[in-house]
């Protein structure tokens, strides 16, 4: 592939990147709302439509990164092939643990939705499996964050040279 392509899909790339990452955001702010566990639990069962969809943005955002990984790592291995290497993995990093933290998501669905058979028996079982689910999502969040700011710009390697 050319450089031009590769440029263009790497801004074509980046640009649905926060496209996706910002209408994901919005969508998890009407149903992350609520003081205590058992509130988010009915926040999020009153809004499951949303936290789907969420979750489905969540998915192609980590796809943009792989993309745009991809094509940055094209665009910078005849500059610097360690600093080209360094960015692809963070990219491919951050892709992978986005895509890991949809797991709790799911489980805090099925949490909030479920309902007769095979419901918790009371609201306190809710609670606990909630405050569970609820602080192992934030490690992970917080991981792909430092991954994304974490990689070079494009720019870097050009610049330094």
């Amino acid at each position: 592939m050319t450089r031009t392509m590769n440029a263009r899909i790497a801004g074509f790339a980046f640009l649905l990147y926060i496209a996706i990452g910002i209408a994901g955001m919005v969508l998890s702010r009407r149903w992350s709302g609520g003081e205590g566990i058992a509130a988010k639990l009915a926040s999020m069962a009153a809004h499951a439509s949303d936290v789907r969809i969420a979750l489905v943005l969540v998915l192609f955002t980590g796809l943009a990164a792989l993309v745009l990984g991809v094509s940055l790592y094209a665009l910078t291995r005849d500059e610097d092939r360690d600093l080209a290497m360094l960015g692809l993995s963070c990219r491919v990093a951050e892709g992978v643990i986005g895509g890991l933290s949809i797991q709790r998501s799911l489980g805090l669905l099925w949490l909030a939705t479920v309902a007769g058979a095979n419901a918790p028996d009371s609201q306190a079982a809710q609670n606990i499996g909630g405050s569970f689910l609820g602080k192992a999502q934030a490690p992970s969040l917080a991981l792909s964050s430092s991954l994304s700011a974490a990689r070079p710009s494009p720019g870097f390697s050009s610049a330094a040279a």
